[in-house]
């Protein structure tokens, strides 16, 4: 692999970090959940709680980090570049909200029925 196919991939991954981070909060929510209720965990709601809002912190930090990289572009600053950190933004705004939104459940319904 070349260097720029490697900085392609790369830049591959940045644009759908937030996405990366949603899954995986998706999953560990369903695996906690799952393994918590079969082996009756206590304490298992402020597990829940604290690997959903780990997810949200580490979507907020990305988010941050690529406003910086946004604010930081300069007027000359290639149109590909623009389109990758806008796109990056509007990929990490959307994984926050869905973050949210699956996480909700966590503080609000009982987690064993």
């Amino acid at each position: 692999m070349t260097l720029s196919t490697a900085l392609r991939a790369r830049r591959l991954v940045v644009m759908v970090d937030g996405l990366i981070v949603w899954s995986s909060c998706f999953v560990l929510l369903y695996a906690t959940l799952s393994v918590g209720c079969r082996f009756d965990i206590g304490g298992l709601r402020v597990l829940l709680a604290g690997v959903w809002l780990i997810h949200l912190a580490i979507i907020v930090w990305l988010g941050l980090r690529t406003r910086r990289a946004w604010n930081a572009l300069t007027k000359d600053a290639p149109d590909s570049q623009r389109f990758l950190l806008a796109t990056t933004g509007l990929v990490q705004i959307v994984a926050a909200i869905a973050t949210i939104l699956i996480g909700f459940p966590v503080l609000i319904l009982p987690p064993c029925p």
